[in-house]
């Protein structure tokens, strides 16, 4: 998975999503996605659950053709508090100070 990839949303393989048990949601888009993403370009959105530090996190992403690159989206690292190292080519814990 690329680490800066100016992506707004993350993206999988459809492929390897449904061979994981997912499937895109038949009832539309989540909240706060752009309508005109899906009509107009005709892709499948759905919920996955991401599991970090053996934790379940419910989040929707992308359903990409069978063999597209895999895509970290913008909104999954901020909302997953990582941080991409251009260096390595990977995602990394942003240290967070709460004040």
């Amino acid at each position: 998975m690329k680490a800066s990839t100016g992506a707004r949303y993350t993206r999988l393989p459809g492929a390897l999503l449904r061979q994981l048990g997912w499937a895109p949601d038949p009832h539309g888009l989540p909240w706060g996605w752009p309508m005109s993403l899906v009509y107009q370009t005709g892709l499948k959105v759905g919920e996955v659950k991401f599991r970090i530090d053996e934790e379940d996190y419910p989040h929707s992403i992308i359903f990409g053709a069978d063999d597209c690159d895999p895509v970290l989206g913008e909104w999954s690292a901020k909302g997953f508090v990582l941080k991409a190292d251009e260096d390595k080519q990977c995602v990394i814990p942003m240290r967070v100070i709460y004040l």
